[in-house]
């Protein structure tokens, strides 16, 4: 069993008990069946599209619908070998806006606040407002150029590997109790996408 096909398969064990660790959301278990159905949507946008830009298209519309996401990106992270056994240098691989924020690239971000929380700790952030924005973002004013009011990272793990993050921007101010059970499960349904070969064509 390849490392993609075993984290579709992890991917799915998250979602059919419905529960995540209080570490990264409330232990309230996904109960409603409009819930359940975009579960269940996502992870079959996931399996059946043909590119990986499109699995990531398909399963952020439908994250649309449960969560104010107005742009969003993804990046996947590597550790350096024989460097420091930290995650913190990514990629990205995703982004609904490449005129800003375009796919490709490896950047070093490990040792920032960002990486310590989003990467180490496996974290979610939320960073609302200007300041918070300033204070983990030196792109702050691009992002907020972008319409980002508050942006959500959230890690993306699997097998206890940080595998990427997600950066979800949003129009308007959010607190940490606004990343719910839902979301944390509809992230770890892309876990596959961020192990796909490199080289898959993305369109």
């Amino acid at each position: 069993m390849n490392r993609r096909t075993f984290s579709s398969m992890a991917a799915l064990g998250v979602a059919s008990i419905s529960v995540v660790p209080s570490s990264h959301a409330s232990s309230a278990p996904v109960s409603s069946g409009k819930e359940l159905s975009r579960l269940l949507a996502a992870n079959q946008a996931v399996r059946e599209a043909h590119t990986i830009d499109g699995a990531f298209d398909a399963w952020l519309q439908i994250t649309r619908t449960t969560f104010p996401v107005v742009q969003a990106t993804a990046l996947t992270v590597r550790n350096e070998p024989g460097g420091d056994p930290r995650p913190g240098t990514v990629r990205r691989i995703y982004s609904t806006v490449p005129q800003s924020y375009p796919v490709g690239g490896w950047k070093k971000l490990g040792g920032s606040d960002w990486a310590d929380t989003v990467l180490i700790r496996r974290e979610v952030l939320v960073a609302s407002g200007k300041q918070a924005l300033a204070y983990y973002f030196p792109d702050h004013e691009l992002l907020s150029s972008l319409g980002a009011v508050t942006l959500v990272n959230v890690p993306v793990v699997s097998c206890g590997q940080v595998l990427g993050a997600f950066a979800f921007f949003c129009d308007r101010p959010l607190t940490r109790a606004a990343v719910t059970d839902e979301l944390i499960l509809l992230t770890s349904l892309a876990a596959p996408l961020f192990v796909a070969p490199a080289d898959e064509t993305r369109s």
